[in-house]
């Protein structure tokens, strides 16, 4: 994935995720923080409506993710 990080890298945050969604992923982000720091499994589900192809989408940014803060 080294071009996908590249170019995740290369882009400004305030471009990628609203304030008002950053303050919600922040609340999370210190869920999942303090699970790891307590060596917790941290199961994550994502689910979209009419099933469609969103749920997968999002398992795969949370991996790319993961990988770019070396989660």
């Amino acid at each position: 994935m080294p071009a996908l990080i590249e170019y995740l890298r290369d882009l400004p945050e305030e471009a990628v995720i609203p304030e008002e969604r950053r303050r919600v992923l922040g609340d999370l982000a210190a869920y999942l923080s303090e699970k790891m720091k307590k060596k917790k499994t941290i199961p994550l589900v994502f689910i979209c409506t009419h099933n469609s192809r969103r749920s997968q989408f999002a398992q795969v940014w949370a991996s790319v993710m993961a990988a770019r803060h070396g989660v």
